[in-house]
């Protein structure tokens, strides 16, 4: 059965200073805390985080800058280390963190697609297919057949989620680069992830958008400084963000300690 699971999980980082102001705002790029332990400077950048994700859900992760947003999908991908608690997970997890992750910027569409079709090992036999798909739900037209270098925000993130969509993958991890795309997009979008979970998928989208969390997913959790202060429906994490943003909410709710799927 398809889940990924964190428990008690933590991640901290040393910091290296070599004069006074090196390492100033540290904190905020990649979320939670900077305390000193002896002589030595940390990040806590995770702290405490509990979530049991299973098939079917798509979990949206509100917050600022430095919340712990993007700490927390690649520590959910398995690409930062634990300093703390557990991860497990089964099925395969697929990454969307940039628009041009993988992409040469000097090739075609096509071109690309078979570059990228090349890195993932994909079956040659389906690549037509994959490119079909991928023309069909982009609307590139004959941008397809011009290097992506020349295509705006928008028509990349439609190219790298088309792509990475296509593929065969039971976890799918986004972070922001779907923000990029208009209106359209995140209804074609919302409806290709639809299918995906509906198939026994997992979800975990983060966005500064909370229009694109509402529509593409069903639960949301709300990260400060590396913990989760909220977790529940999407307007309802929406609300409690606002309102902490606002002095509205000052605390931790306590629904933050039930289940977030």
């Amino acid at each position: 059965m398809t889940h990924i699971e964190l428990t008690k999980a933590g991640v901290d980082y040393p910091v290296m200073r070599s004069g006074r102001d090196r390492g100033r705002g540290v904190g905020d790029l990649l979320g939670g805390t900077i305390f000193k332990m002896e002589s030595r400077t940390f990040v806590r950048a995770l702290d405490n985080i509990n979530l049991d994700l299973r098939e079917g859900v798509r979990l949206g992760l509100i917050g600022n800058n430095g919340s712990g947003k993007s700490t927390l999908l690649r520590t959910l991908a398995g690409i930062l280390p634990l300093s703390r608690g557990t991860r497990t997970y089964s099925g395969k997890i697929l990454t969307l963190f940039s628009t041009v992750a993988g992409i040469d910027l000097r090739l075609t569409g096509l071109e690309n697609v078979q570059r990228l079709a090349a890195l993932h090992q994909l079956d040659p036999k389906r690549i037509p297919d994959v490119v079909e798909d991928i023309v069909d739900f982009t609307e590139l037209g004959d941008f397809f057949d011009l290097p992506v270098g020349t295509y705006s925000a928008g028509m990349r993130a439609r190219f790298g989620f088309a792509f990475m969509t296509a593929l065969e993958a039971d976890i799918l991890l986004i972070d922001e680069v779907i923000g990029a795309g208009d209106k359209r997009f995140h209804s074609k979008a919302e409806k290709r992830l639809e299918t995906f979970t509906a198939s026994g998928g997992i979800i975990v989208v983060a966005s500064h958008s909370t229009a694109v969390l509402s529509a593409l997913c069903t639960r949301a959790v709300v990260m400060r400084k590396g913990r989760i202060a909220f977790r529940g429906s999407v307007p309802k994490a929406s609300a409690f963000f606002t309102a902490s943003e606002t002095g509205g909410a000052t605390g931790d709710d306590p629904s933050a300690e039930q289940p977030a799927a």
